[in-house]
């Protein structure tokens, strides 16, 4: 049996049936019968009174015709199939609203949906496969030389029509959550975050809730959908969305020669490319697909090694170099032989001074003013708006006395963690200087949270917490690149591709972090909270490493980040986190609704390279428009 995890379904999962509306004039015509229902509507076989032509209404569901999202997704898929107009694409001629009624008409088509001949047959022959996805394909490329992604392509989206002359030819249907691209259109249809497809088929980017997917997005669920209809089964297969959702963005799927033993190789390598994670690694369009698809079934593909032959040699040098050099790290780490950074010496013996519960903040300023970098620094943040601008300070004796022993300390260690996150290097610095923008937005809203909850992390801990739960990230960079460098002398070319290396710093960053805050000798939970933010600890709800995975999630969904997001995943843990630490939703929304521009603040001044010019975390680029869910 047949079935699909769907997302964007505005409607809860069990509906009551709606009343008939057989014998029900809308407009010209009168419906008949009813011939299904999905998540957004239902469609029905009508007549024409006068003329007698036979047609489909699709109606939106009563409950969502007041609102203007599922709406909006009607009027989008009649603009975009009528922006179209192909033969592989249903023909819909009218939009329209009756009363509480909106609905579209359509031309009525007989035969069935490719799901429903994939639930009988299970799996298709090779050149069946090959006609049909021939068909999708110029359907698909028609949309796309007009700007308009389907994002939604699956097997109940594919009708195939029963005429005697053309056998399964092929229709493709519902361009309901289509993007439409280019001028003149009218909206961006979808925010960045918000998830819409069915899982089982989604690209690896549409998963992520890219707001800027393109073509090669339909691409891949064109791959997927031949992968099924060559093999009976999809490339990944899950009960959860979570679990689709990594399996699509980090698993290769299995050639098809493991399913179906006589499948050539060349079909299988064809398949697996337009499956590749990263769009620029598919093909150029989903008509280069079908050619070398093609191709590969005549027997005619140049014999050249493997697509997936050279991923997958690819990945398993990737893992066994990651392996090694990380061995390696952990011992020098477990031995004290790793070169960590350090505490600025001046701001060492600062805070050794401030851990005196007596400390003389006079003493203190006189040793900041020791260091000029240091000094001019600490005056550059405390004259920043983030501490409220209450008339500029020249002095350090003015800065340390406004804001007392605690805060002193709290931007002394910042300065000291900054300076980790700062390289050189180009292929690191734009990267870790957004990484460094994101900790320090997780920092300062665990502190705000902190500082509203009863029975979790003292503020300035959380605050320690929240901008130290990445730092291992740029030291574990920064020895794997120099690792790198000294290899490239031997060897002459650079051996380690983005990909590898960015990997590497996120499995093992964590045991760096934590032994430089050791190296540091910070509080015993903010070690532990760069070890184990990354889930909810239950056995201690209102724990450090709790409050910075919770406050991590937040800021993820504001956008202020590194890379792809995942927004299902981030939800659902700020949904956890908030129940941890009972925070009320208009908390949260006060506390979020100035991060970005309190990051902007601290760190607007701070030098930049031309690589760097990008929005600043407060600008939104690649926030979602839709709150974390309630």
């Amino acid at each position: 049996m047949r079935e699909s995890l769907e997302m964007g379904n505005t409607l809860p999962p069990e509906r009551d049936r709606e009343p008939s509306l057989a014998g029900r004039m809308l407009g010209s015509y009168r419906i008949v019968t009813e011939l299904g229902a999905g998540g957004m509507g239902t469609v029905w076989y009508a007549e024409h009174v006068r003329i007698g032509r036979r047609v489909a209404i699709k109606i939106l569901h009563p409950e969502l015709s007041a609102d203007p999202e599922p709406v909006g997704r009607f009027v989008r898929e009649a603009r975009a199939v009528n922006a179209i107009r192909h033969p592989n694409i249903v023909d819909i001629t009218d939009i329209g609203d009756d009363d509480d009624l909106v609905y579209l008409v359509m031309e009525l088509l007989e035969g069935e949906t490719l799901g429903a001949r994939l639930e009988r047959d299970e799996q298709l022959p090779l050149a069946t496969t090959l006609t049909m996805v021939k068909q999708i394909a110029l359907a698909l490329s028609a949309a796309h030389e007009r700007g308009v992604v389907h994002r939604d392509l699956k097997p109940e989206n594919i009708f195939l029509c029963a005429h005697a002359d053309y056998p399964d030819r092929v229709k493709v249907l519902d361009f309901g959550i289509a993007k439409l691209a280019g001028p003149g259109v009218f909206g961006r249809g979808t925010r960045p975050g918000l998830v819409l497809g069915t899982p089982t088929y989604m690209s690896p980017e549409q998963c992520m809730g890219d707001g800027e997917i393109d073509a090669r997005s339909d691409q891949y669920a064109l791959g997927v959908v031949t992968y099924e209809m060559l093999t009976g089964l999809p490339p990944f297969e899950s009960d959860s969305f979570g679990r689709l959702v990594v399996m699509h963005s980090t698993e290769a799927p299995a050639p098809l020669m493991k399913h179906v033993p006589e499948m050539p190789v060349a079909v299988s390598d064809v398949v697996l490319r337009a499956l590749s994670k990263r769009p620029e690694d598919r093909y150029e369009d989903v008509r280069a697909f079908t050619d070398a698809l093609e191709e590969a079934a005549s027997g005619k593909a140049a014999p050249a090694q493997s697509f997936s032959g050279k991923r997958e040699m690819e990945r398993r040098q990737s893992v066994v170099v990651g392996r090694e050099l990380t061995k390696i790290l952990r011992r020098r780490l477990a031995y004290g032989r790793a070169q960590l950074p350090g505490i600025p010496a001046v701001v060492s013996v600062c805070l050794q001074e401030l851990d005196d519960p007596e400390a003389d903040l006079g003493k203190v300023a006189a040793l900041i003013e020791r260091d000029p970098l240091v000094s001019s620094k600490v005056l550059r943040v405390v004259n920043s708006p983030a501490f409220g601008g209450r008339g500029r300070i020249s002095s350090i004796r003015q800065a340390v006395s406004r804001i007392g022993i605690k805060r002193t300390r709290s931007i002394l260690l910042e300065l000291s963690v900054r300076q980790v996150f700062t390289s050189r290097d180009p292929r690191i610095r734009s990267i870790f200087r957004k990484l460094w923008e994101h900790c320090l937005a997780v920092g300062t809203l665990a502190r705000g949270i902190a500082q509203h909850v009863e029975g979790g992390p003292e503020p300035d801990v959380a605050y320690l917490g929240g901008l130290l739960h990445d730092v291992g990230k740029p030291i574990v960079a920064a020895y794997l690149l120099d690792a790198e460098r000294n290899l490239m002398e031997a060897l002459g070319e650079s051996w380690m591709a983005d990909t590898v290396w960015l990997g590497i710093v996120e499995q093992f960053h964590r045991e760096a972090g934590k032994a430089l805050a050791k190296e540091w000798d910070l509080p015993p939970p903010v070690a532990r909270s760069i070890e184990q933010s990354e889930r909810f600890d239950h056995s201690e709800p209102r724990c450090l490493a709790n409050l910075v995975c919770y406050a991590n999630a937040l800021v993820r969904i504001e956008g202020i980040d590194v890379g792809n997001i995942d927004y299902p995943e981030a939800h659902a843990l700020a949904l956890e986190g908030r129940g941890c630490f009972d925070v009320p939703e208009e908390l949260e929304a006060d506390l979020l609704s100035d991060l970005g521009e309190h990051v902007r603040a601290l760190t607007s001044d701070e030098p930049s390279s031309a690589a760097d010019k990008r929005p600043g975390p407060s600008e939104k680029t690649t926030k979602p428009s839709h709150p974390p869910p309630r």
